[in-house]
């Protein structure tokens, strides 16, 4: 059985233009700001908006905000690029 993906409620600060939460600017960690250098990468489902960030802190991360929920979420686990 596969393991679950760990999420992790965290407030963040969004961009929003044509649409609201249209990409992440900056995201709250364990009391932390950690700005978005850059999108890395984007999906979209029914219900989620997906993205791959590098943070300011130099680590990647995966969010997801929850359009039904209005819920911002830490997907799976952060890592540090070498």
């Amino acid at each position: 059985m596969a393991e679950e993906e760990p999420f992790q409620d965290i407030l963040v600060e969004a961009y929003s233009g044509y649409r609201v939460n249209e990409r992440p600017m900056a995201f709250f960690l364990v009391g932390k700001r950690v700005g978005v250098q850059r999108v890395l990468d984007r999906w979209i489902t029914p219900d989620w908006d997906e993205f791959r960030v590098m943070g300011e802190d130099g680590r990647i991360h995966r969010i997801g905000w929850h359009r039904k929920a209005d819920r911002w979420v830490l997907r799976g686990l952060s890592y540090s690029v070498v």
